[in-house]
């Protein structure tokens, strides 16, 4: 619990890439969690490449790397049309059709980019991945996300005027339905190359 709640503190909570995190700033937010556990959570968060430790200075949020940025859509792009072509019989279709309305509904309301709606995105492609069963797979491609997400949550506080995008998705969903794996597979890399050309644009307009 210490470190899934913590991981969420760091990427939804305000937090900014590159700023200072300590231990007792976490104890002193969550009061529950024990030093023991608030280390342990840091140690595998430091793993991950999502906190960093610098030497006698502690730990920092990662910053924004447009290098780290190209790494992870490039092992997305591997990893993730892989496994729509391996999987996509296994997706359970009421729920595709679920976050097909889910997504439409929260991208016509808000006039900009939300927590929710990347949070969506985040349990869709996540899903996908699940379908193959390879918990390796799925380990990687949660830490892509997660450092994408810190990332995308930072540039909502920057960007005011990001608009959603999720056509995309709602086009993906549809040829899955339709069990037309060769066009999913397709359609998943425009998606990826999409996603990847948006979020550098954005990043290199605040460094």
């Amino acid at each position: 619990p210490a470190y899934t709640t913590i991981k969420e503190y760091i990427i939804y909570k305000n937090c900014k890439p590159g700023e200072a995190i300590s231990e007792t700033q976490v104890q002193s937010k969550y009061p529950n969690f024990s030093q023991k556990n608030i280390r342990e959570a840091f140690l595998l968060l430091e793993y991950e490449k999502l906190i960093m430790r610098e030497f006698r200075k502690g730990y920092r949020i990662a910053h924004i790397s447009p290098r780290r940025l190209q790494d992870v859509y490039e092992l997305r792009q591997i990893l993730e049309p892989h496994a729509l072509e391996k999987g996509m019989q296994n997706i359970d279709r009421i729920w595709l059709l679920e976050t097909r309305s889910k997504f439409i509904s929260i991208c016509s309301s808000p006039i900009q980019e939300s927590h929710e709606l990347v949070q969506l995105d985040n349990e869709f492609h996540m899903t996908l991945m699940l379908s193959i069963n390879n918990q390796y797979a799925a380990r990687l491609l949660e830490c892509c996300l997660d450092y994408l997400t810190l990332i995308r949550v930072f540039m909502l506080e920057q960007n005011k005027k990001c608009r959603p995008r999720y056509q995309e998705h709602t086009e993906l969903i549809d040829v899955i339905l339709k069990n037309d794996r060769q066009k999913a597979v397709k359609l998943m890399g425009e998606h990826l190359d999409a996603s990847y050309q948006q979020v550098l644009r954005l990043v290199l307009a605040v460094l």
